[in-house]
């Protein structure tokens, strides 16, 4: 079981500014406690791999190590859906899906001097959705790499990343760079067996 992408970017696609105030003011009250919780791990099996050097607070994700995959909808939700959920939606306007859907929201959290080495998400199964970041802290000496190409991403605007390319990312600022990424899927595109999979996801 696939899903089905045919509008997915070649690198980089800027999806334009949106407003991220309530989400920043959200973000601002964190704890250190509240990133990389127990539920944190259980929902993201890369977090002991590639990840290890990146702080989560992981609201949705896929489990895709099974077959049909599990959609899955962390605790965290319920309290950060009214923030998130429009923020999104304005993100992803320019695609014009009649009915989208998010299988996987997270904040991520790199601090000064950390880098994700080069990567590719996983095997097909693993980058067929729109990957989206959208910069909540970031500084001048924060960037994204697909390839060879280096880019810097805007705090406030969303950015489509080709995650199957080799990417990696650099923080070699004094800031923590702090980004909202999410998948997205326009749900009416995609095979039965998958959209059943939607309609049903796994609450943890």
């Amino acid at each position: 079981m696939l899903e089905v992408n045919d509008n997915k970017c070649d690198r980089i696609r800027n999806l334009g500014e949106v407003n991220i105030d309530l989400l920043l003011e959200r973000v601002n009250a964190l704890a250190n406690d509240d990133w990389d919780d127990d539920e944190d791990y259980q929902l993201n099996h890369n977090k002991t791999a590639s990840l290890q050097l990146v702080q989560h607070i992981i609201f949705r994700f896929t489990k895709k190590q099974i077959d049909p995959f599990e959609y899955r909808i962390g605790s965290k939700w319920a309290s950060w859906e009214d923030v998130l959920q429009p923020i999104m939606e304005a993100v992803v306007k320019s695609y014009g899906y009649n009915r989208g859907y998010f299988p996987k929201v997270m904040l991520a959290k790199l601090a000064p001097g950390a880098m994700i080495p080069p990567h590719i998400d996983g095997n097909v199964a693993g980058n067929i959705p729109h990957k989206i970041h959208l910069p909540i802290t970031t500084n001048p000496k924060s960037f994204f790499f697909i390839e060879q190409d280096r880019f810097q991403f805007e705090v406030g605007a969303g950015y489509e990343v080709n995650n199957g390319r080799n990417h990696r990312a650099l923080n070699a600022g004094s800031g923590d760079r702090i980004h909202l990424i999410f998948e997205y899927l326009d749900f009416n595109a995609q095979p039965k067996a998958v959209q059943e999979q939607m309609n049903n996801p796994v609450m943890v």
